[in-house]
């Protein structure tokens, strides 16, 4: 169907419905030349006016990089795109401001027609769908995929919607074939619209074909049962009979399943009020009966009536108190503020009796308090009087007996759940402490309430439904009325898009009118237009109180328009709003309905006189059905107005004449952190706030509370556990499902479910249908092998709170059996998932088994902290027992070392407790094996924090334990040891022989052996180590050999750890060369190799090969970055870098015109390695500090030669010759200005003497030039 839009004036076409294409007027394809070119260019297209922020585009895109990584390889693909796009004008990406924007002048885009004509012609809409937005591309980022599949079905739902608008009104004039066709379209986008199927069926029989219309009917079948498992509606099964002119039979009815029985106890928060009363006459006339029983009947039937009014039920009766519960058995979100309101009215009431002459000396006092209460029930009489105990119900009496008459008092819990709804005092002297309520507030929303505490928070993710609304509020300002429907779920911010709307609207409106649905007064007719109109009207006194009948009277005389029914709609408002009952529940006797909604519409009209208005109609989901009518009614004069309605609900509103609705989705992962990022403390970890994100769901109001709570433990805001108890007392029959749905987790599997709850298969999925249907559960698949997922992450961790701690032991107990006795290949996938429910159930022993197998799964794929962490479990698990199996901790604590290796840096003090626990716990010599892997956690950690000597005694014992054991891969380890022993001793001859033994005896033993018992690749390190060796003996091309087989086998066995040392190592091999471009180049690699992964000695080590390559090549900002890196590498308890980042930083503070400090440090560290025995890099640091003397003072001469003369014989001794070469560069430059050419020539013949005569690099070629111009001096006459 594409072309049939005319594309003279467009040179360029990029389609996405159905496929992504993008080509020429002429047809001529364009090809771009990868899958994330077309991403990018799709996913900006869909934001032309906007643009989208580059990190946004990086972390959308490349989600798995670290930050930096996303943002190179989003440069790398702009630059791709952009040349894919050359030559074709009218198509560019421009970047501005941080922004990335899809210029599009000339190109047609097929979803921004599609969209505009959804709005104003659904036919062009459903022409236009060719299919699936992006059909047919994948890429591998979760979140472009969770766009992408948010994305496409927004563009189905809108064509569904359009091609259903279509066909409803074909079927009321249309002919079949156009019935038909559009039918068929429906039921290409979702098979399962059963209105579509009808009318095939009624078209095909009206013609005559009833074997067709039957053939339809069992297509409908097909696809309910394939898609959704269900059968055709009672309406569907109608026409069919009717087509078959005849009954069917009966249809087989389900396995019978074995039920699970009710809990008879739950936890549940309530809002407890507790009424109280005194009235004087009964003690007057002596305590007498009859007045006492007059007086108390009283009482029960005014509680009675504001209970019952506010959804409360009462538990407790007494002569002169009473207890009522709010939130059981159903509980609402609004439970706390329905209990204060009940009390409102009740002291209202009886405050308005005694100032109508009744009993001036009857007084009531009430407290509420909200917290968790036990809730017992007779499961044989579940409708009987509840059981209740908790803290609320005595914290509720203490305060009416506390309060003054005519008063309430709240908890500080009630009153914070109650919300910013009513104004309130300390009360003084109250135990526990308390507030009163002093009246009700009058905050149009909970945004006005939060603007004034200045507690709102972040606004982010809605930027094009406010351009949406803008794009609306100027069509109503031409005089075309709109009114636009926002639906959404709880908590996904409607109320805030309308409260940013009504701020951001240009021009502003002149008048904005406020509608507001409640669920305090559902019953209520006309209680938001009441509210609406007593507000905009002005007829309450400043002071408050009643309505003034005299006001209105007046304000109805100052219309000067003559209208006929002035004086009907004078009289319907006056009944409607100076009514001296609060909340009455019914219209005025003998009153029209339709007569109080003209009224009620004449009060609006004559207030929307000055245009232009915005009508902000919030919560019309909680409207009364009359309120419905008049709402309707309100839509209906929109049109010809200057004026914009906004209306939302949470739910469709049918009937409501709408121009156009916006559906909030959730937001995205990326949304959701600028929220956090923007309400929480800087410090927060990473971790933490994507678990805040996790749990929130994408819902703001979600991620608001969360916010309040973030860091502490995990239970489920206060604030948001009354919403979802609400969600799940509408299903009080799947609650035990749910429950043990629950304890498996945020997502579980159908097979496991039913061997848990014991159920029929049929059963059990009929249950879960109902979960579904519900809105409570995803479904992945198909039973028996479907998966499912709670539809909000909190919803889960509420319902499994809210379980009694007997039923989750037992449940997890229960779960955890199930598992383990499952497939052995399901078994192993996740034992941290069997151990999980066994700790929970009551079995720490058996979780320490299966979390020992979890560790040792994460270490074989190098996720080292998840590894760590398991092992620690597993630790903590078994050190609760009386008598913990030495053997066992031990086990435990020579697998968790390697871990902290990887992460903690080999230094770090929890390295040396682990290992110092393992060797002293009792048996631990039993054998050489385990002795191997023990001392190698001592060695890696004394030869970092360099303890050099301690080091090669660990080796020399670990290559005797391996020996006795016939040990390979321990034999190579201890090669490996006794290597980068002699390395930083500068032994770089007996370096390199251990080195290259350890790689040969290394291929003799199991690689996987090597990763439990090591945490890293013998071959891999001990190449590492040649590179640094090689390259000080002036070997380049044997430490380039070196740098690729470490690269290959690293990267070859995908192991991260492996990959960043020799990574590491590699960045070292081109700063000892001084080659600082190529040094950058892979510092960054290593940076971002080593960032997000916990390598914190890696990534300190990065930074400081950054920072030193940064200020050698001129970045100001590198001296900091090496300082930075340094100390974090200290932090980790490693010593073995200091001497080269000390003669880096001695260089740089010498180039700042600093060289006493230089020299005070070069001093210190000099006496350090004197001490370690780390004397590889002494040469170095000798010769920096002959340089610096230079600068500060050039006249020591003898001094310098003599620092620089000790340097050459120690790099010399050390085997160092690179280090030899500029030593002896140097003292030949020093010699030659003295005019001691010879010694000159032959100090520099020494520093040149190791070094192959085939070496290829720049200082190696200075001193091959100096040493020429050396011995052939220039003669008296030359010069």
């Amino acid at each position: 169907m594409r072309g049939f839009l005319d594309m003279s004036e467009k040179r360029l076409r990029l389609d996405l419905l159905g496929g992504y294409t993008l080509s020429t007027s002429d047809g001529m394809q364009i090809n771009l030349p990868t899958r994330k070119s077309w991403a990018l260019l799709g996913y900006l297209s869909q934001y032309p006016d906007t643009g989208k922020a580059r990190e946004e585009v990086a972390t959308l895109l490349w989600a798995q990089s670290g930050e930096a990584q996303a943002r190179a390889s989003l440069r790398q693909e702009l630059s791709v795109l952009r040349r894919g796009l050359t030559g074709h004008e009218g198509l560019a990406v421009r970047s501005k401001g941080g922004l990335l924007h899809l210029e599009r002048g000339d190109v047609q885009i097929d979803t921004h027609l599609f969209w505009h004509s959804a709005q104003t012609d659904p036919k062009t809409a459903i022409i236009l769908y060719n299919g699936p937005f992006f059909k047919g591309l994948t890429i591998q980022s979760d979140p472009f995929e969770s766009w992408l599949r948010m994305e496409r079905e927004r563009h189905r739902d809108a064509a569904l919607s359009c091609a259903r608008r279509v066909l409803r009104d074909e079927l009321a004039q249309g002919t079949a074939g156009e019935i038909s066709k559009t039918a068929k379209v429906v039921l290409e986008i979702d098979p399962t619209i059963e209105d579509a199927h009808q009318a095939l069926m009624q078209v095909a029989m009206d013609a005559g074909n009833r074997s067709e219309a039957l053939r339809q009917y069992s297509r409908c079948q097909d696809a309910l049962r394939r898609e959704l498992d269900v059968e055709p509606s009672d309406e569907t099964k109608s026409l069919a009979e009717r087509i078959r002119a005849q009954t069917p039979g009966p249809r087989k009815k389900g396995t019978a399943s074995t039920e699970i029985a009710s809990a008879a106890t739950e936890k549940r928060n309530l809002a407890i009020a507790c009424f109280g009363w005194t009235n004087a006459k009964a003690f007057d006339t002596g305590g007498d009966p009859e007045t006492l029983a007059d007086g108390s009947d009283q009482f029960h039937a005014m509680v009675e009536l504001a209970t019952k009014a506010h959804a409360g039920r009462i538990i407790q009766r007494y002569t002169d108190r009473i207890v009522a519960a709010f939130g059981y058995p159903r509980a609402d979100e609004h439970d706390p503020a329905r209990a204060v309101r009940a009390c409102l009215d009740l002291l209202r009431s009886a405050a308005q009796d005694n100032r109508d002459g009744a009993d001036p000396a009857f007084t009531l006092r009430c407290g509420v308090a909200y917290s968790e209460v036990l809730i017992r029930t007779d499961p044989h009489h579940p409708d009987g009087p509840p059981n209740l105990t908790g803290q609320p119900i005595l914290t509720a009496a203490d305060l009416e007996h506390q309060a003054q008459d005519g008063t309430l008092l709240v908890s500080a819990e009630a009153a914070a759940m109650a919300g910013a709804d009513f104004e309130t005092a300390p009360a003084e002297g109250t135990t526990p402490p308390a507030l009163r309520i002093v009246g009700e507030r009058n905050f149009h929303n909970r945004f006005e309430a939060s603007r004034a505490d200045a507690s709102l928070t972040h606004f982010v993710g809605r930027q094009s439904e406010l351009e949406q609304i803008q794009h609306h509020w100027a069509q109503a300002l031409s005089g075309d009325g709109q009114t636009l429907a926002v639906l959404g779920e709880p908590g996904i911010g409607k109320s805030r898009l309308l409260h940013e709307a009504q701020n951001a609207l240009t021009p502003r409106p002149v008048t904005i009118i406020h509608i507001h649905g409640s669920p305090h007064h559902m019953q209520t007719a006309l209680a938001p237009f009441t509210a609406c109109l007593t507000h905009l009207l002005q007829l309450k006194p400043a002071g408050g109180g009643a309505v003034d009948p005299g006001a209105l009277d007046l304000w109805f005389s100052s219309d000067p328009l003559k209208t006929p029914r002035k004086a009907v709609y004078r009289d319907r408002l006056r009944d409607l709003l100076c009514q001296t009952v609060p909340g009455a529940p019914s219209l005025p006797p003998n009153a029209k309905p339709e007569d109080m909604i003209d009224a009620v519409l004449y009060g609006l009209a004559r207030s929307m006189s000055r245009s232009p208005t915005l009508l902000i109609v919030e919560d019309a989901h909680w409207f009364d059905p009359t309120s419905l009518r008049t709402l309707q009614a309100l839509a209906d004069r929109i049109p010809g107005q200057a004026a914009l309605m906004l209306v939302t609900s949470r739910t469709d509103l049918e009937g409501l004449s709408c121009t156009d609705q916006i559906a909030l989705d959730r937001l995205s992962k990326y949304q959701s952190r600028q929220i956090l990022d923007a309400r929480c403390d800087p410090g927060l970890s990473r971790d933490v706030i994507d678990e805040t994100v996790r749990r929130a769901s994408g819902i703001p109001l979600y991620l608001e509370e969360l916010s309040q709570t973030i860091g502490q433990d995990r239970a489920v805001p206060e604030t948001l556990q009354a919403s979802l108890m609400s969600r799940l007392d509408q299903f009080p029959e799947m609650r035990d499902i749910l429950q043990v749905a629950a304890i498996i987790g945020p997502s579980f599997e159908f097979a496991l479910l039913k061997q848990v709850v014991d159920l029929e298969e049929a059963e059990l999925d009929a249950r879960l249908r109902n979960l579904q249907a519900a809105q409570l559960v995803f479904q992945i698949g198909r039973p028996p092998y479907a998966r499912y997922e709670f539809k909000h992450a909190l919803l889960q961790e509420f319902v499994y709170q809210a379980c009694l701690r007997d039923v989750r032991t037992e449940c997890h107990h229960r779960i955890a059996y199930a598992l383990e006795h499952r497939d052995r290949d399901k078994l192993l996938s996740a034992p941290e998932i069997i151990a999980y429910h066994y700790e929970l159930g009551g079995a720490p022993q058996k979780a320490v088994t299966f979390l020992e197998a979890a560790g040792r799964q994460a270490a074989q794929i190098s996720a080292h902290r998840e590894a760590a962490e398991h092992f620690r479990k597993a630790l903590a698990l078994l050190r609760l027992d009386d008598a913990p199996d030495p053997a066992l901790e031990r086990r435990l604590l020579i697998q968790l070392g390697p871990q902290l290796l990887a992460t903690r840096g080999f230094a770090a003090g929890e390295v040396r407790r682990v290992y110092d626990r393992a060797r002293d716990l009792p048996g631990s010599e039993e054998t050489d094996l385990d002795m191997s892997q023990l001392l190698w956690g001592h060695w890696g950690n004394h030869v970092v924090r360099a303890d050099i000597e301690t080091a090669a005694e660990i080796g020399a014992e670990v290559a005797r334990h391996a020996t006795q054991a016939n040990d390979r891969a321990g034999q190579a380890a201890a090669d490996y040891m006794t290597g980068v022993v002699c390395f930083y001793r500068g032994q770089m001859g007996d370096a390199c022989t251990h080195l290259r033994r350890a790689v040969a005896r290394h291929q003799e033993a199991p690689i996987g052996e090597q990763r439990l018992r090591f945490g890293l690749n013998i071959s891999v390190s001990s190449y590492a180590y040649l590179t640094w060796a090689f390259t000080l003996m002036g070997r380049y091309h044997e430490a380039d050999s070196a740098a690729a087989e470490a690269t290959r086998l690293s990267e070859s066995q995908m192991h991260e750890f492996g990959i960043a040392f020799a990574r590491i190592f590699i960045t070292g091999m081109h700063g000892f060369r001084r080659d600082f471009e190529t040094t950058r180049q892979h510092a960054m690699v290593a940076l971002d190799l080593s960032e997000g992964r916990g390598f914190a000695q890696w990534h300190a080590q990065a930074e400081m090969f950054l920072g030193r390559a940064l200020e050698r090549l001129g970045n100001a900002k590198g001296l900091d970055l090496l300082e930075h890196g340094f100390n974090a590498y200290l932090d980790t308890g490693a010593e073995l870098a200091r001497p080269a980042a000390i003669s880096w930083l001695a260089e740089a503070s010498t180039d700042r015109g600093a060289p006493q400090p230089a020299i005070t440090m070069i001093d210190r560290t000099l006496a350090i390695t004197a001490e370690t025995g780390e004397r590889f890099f002494d040469p170095e640091l000798l010769r920096i500090k002959a340089n610096v003397l230079l600068r500060q003072t050039p006249a020591a001469v003898a001094e310098r030669e003599d620092l620089l003369m000790q340097a050459l014989a120690q790099a010399n001794a050390n085997q160092t010759w690179l280090l030899s070469l500029r030593a002896g560069l140097d003292l030949a430059l020093l010699r030659r200005e003295q005019g001691r050419v010879r010694e000159a020539s032959a100090a520099l013949a020494d520093g040149m003497r190791h070094i192959p005569e085939n070496a290829d690099f720049a200082e190696w070629h200075d001193a091959r030039l100096l040493l020429a111009e050396l011995s052939d001096p220039p003669t008296a006459e030359s010069a």
